[in-house]
């Protein structure tokens, strides 16, 4: 696979992750869970979290495919952060396991796992292809 594809499809799915981020308050979570939630906790972390995560992973997605244009220094640097960001995330979903259904999906680990490893080696992919390119330009 080539970086522009890897990049494509990981900024491709990310931009979709965070589209349903955007949605999410509102019909992502079961409403039992939400419910349950005391306003100003629900505004804090439910509500504002989530749309903050959202925007992130849109912003995330959006320079994925900006950086997929043309092969760059930045574009591996940024493979390369994207590549930390979501090993980290794996990491954390093996520490905190999502049990809560999403999306009405009863068991959302397994899958988020899947997602996220995949992401992983799609940036790591892009990032290999591009390094090349930040022994040849130094970065301003």
């Amino acid at each position: 696979m080539s970086w522009i594809v890897a990049l494509r499809l990981a900024g491709c799915v990310v931009l979709s992750i965070g589209a349903a981020h955007l949605v999410m308050p509102t019909w992502g979570y079961d409403s039992e869970v939400v419910g349950a939630l005391a306003p100003e906790v629900k505004a804090h972390f439910h509500d504002l979290g989530t749309y903050a995560i959202g925007v992130f992973l849109i912003a995330f997605g959006a320079l994925s495919l900006a950086f997929s244009r043309r092969p760059s220094a930045e574009g591996a640097l940024f493979c390369a952060v994207m590549v930390a960001v979501w090993s980290i995330r794996l990491l954390l979903e093996l520490l905190f396991p999502v049990e809560l259904a999403l999306f009405r999906v009863p068991a959302p680990h397994a899958p988020l796992l899947g997602v996220v490893g995949t992401l992983c080696v799609l940036y790591a992919l892009a990032a290999v292809r591009l390094a090349p390119h930040l022994a040849t330009k130094t970065l301003n």
